[in-house]
């Protein structure tokens, strides 16, 4: 009898450390399977009024180039594809739901060094479309733009440079905001929990808001231009409240500082 149990329990031992092994070998499979691939695709520019792109783990890096045509460069993979599109002047780039991709659950394990996480646009200069750029947990970056900007970031930081804009808006929940040489007709940047930085910006109408961070930077006017609206709850702030100017300046700050300076007199 004793003997019995002893063969049944080595009979079990095996019999798991079987699946352990057919296991182990199906996910080291799926991790000799072909990695992510570089992809590149252009569209034409010709009557593009509208970018919108929606990204959940990617980052989201933008540029201008003397071009006709809008260059997509990304990586796609076994649990990871995208929608891309232009139709009716909208060019469109979204996630693919995992829904749609029927993986099984050994396809999510991927061991690489490669940075397969950036999705880079490359404009023509000319082009002044509307931009809608969202990203869940990664990056916005972009330069050299013009036109309209709507970007959000759930967890991720925000960064432009060397830009035109009629209005940006900038949202950000879990990153910092950056601005650098940066002019816009109407401007605002609104953050949950990170700083709001800028250098060198110019605005008509400017809007700075904060929950826990601290909004710095240097606005390229004078003082004397601005009707300035400045407020924060717990830090410091080198504003003074100030009525009749010809633009408008408001931030406000719960949780941080305020130390915005004017590069004139």
């Amino acid at each position: 009898m004793k003997s019995k149990k002893i063969i049944m329990l080595t009979a079990g031992i095996l019999l798991l450390g079987g699946i352990i092994i057919a296991g182990a070998a199906a996910a080291m499979g799926a991790l000799t399977k072909t990695g992510p691939v570089l992809q590149t695709k252009s569209f034409p520019s010709e009557g593009v009024f509208k970018i919108d792109i929606d990204l959940s783990f990617d980052d989201i890096y933008i540029t201008t180039k003397d071009t006709s045509e809008i260059k997509v460069t990304y990586y796609t993979g076994k649990t990871k594809d995208y929608r891309i599109s232009t139709e009716d002047g909208v060019f469109t780039m979204q996630t693919m739901p995992a829904s749609e991709l029927n993986k099984r659950w050994y396809d999510y394990i991927d061991i690489n060094f490669r940075n397969t996480g950036r999705v880079t646009v490359e404009l023509p200069k000319d082009l002044a479309p509307e931009f809608d750029l969202h990203t869940d947990y990664g990056d916005i970056k972009a330069t050299n733009l013009q036109g309209t900007v709507h970007a959000s970031a759930s967890a991720g930081d925000i960064e432009l440079e060397r830009s035109v804009f009629l209005k940006l808006e900038c949202i950000a929940e879990f990153g910092d905001i950056d601005l650098e040489d940066v002019s816009a007709d109407v401007l605002s940047a609104d953050n949950s929990c990170g700083d709001i930085d800028f250098e060198n910006i110019v605005s008509d109408s400017m809007r700075f808001s904060c929950q826990f961070g601290d909004i710095s930077g240097t606005i390229d006017a004078a003082k004397s231009e601005f009707a300035i609206s400045a407020k924060t709850e717990f830090g410091d702030c080198n504003l003074s409240n100030q009525a009749n100017g010809l633009y408008d300046l408001t931030a406000e700050n719960e949780c941080g500082d305020i130390k915005i300076k004017f590069n004139r007199p």
